[in-house]
């Protein structure tokens, strides 16, 4: 498995955060930031897994606290609170 953290905020906001998380370098491959994600008309931040081009759909699962973040994969989510 691969473990990437995917934010509707910038990158530079995550990088300190995940390099803060990931110390060893071998724990977080990669982040997936607000560039990656799509606006809704209403302005929300929509992940779409689409993006992630070397895995399937069936091979991604999102844990997100906002339903909404992973709305068009609703079947990959795990919500949290």
């Amino acid at each position: 498995y691969e473990i990437y953290i995917f934010t509707a905020s910038t990158e530079d906001y995550a990088r300190p955060i995940v390099e803060f998380l990931n110390m060893k370098k071998k724990t977080i491959q990669g982040i997936l930031s607000r560039s990656n994600c799509l606006e809704t008309s209403h302005g929300f931040k929509i992940k779409d897994l689409r993006v992630i081009k070397n895995r399937g759909l069936e091979d991604i699962i999102i844990v997100d606290n906002l339903v909404h973040s992973f709305g068009l994969q609703l079947d990959n989510g795990i919500p949290i609170l």
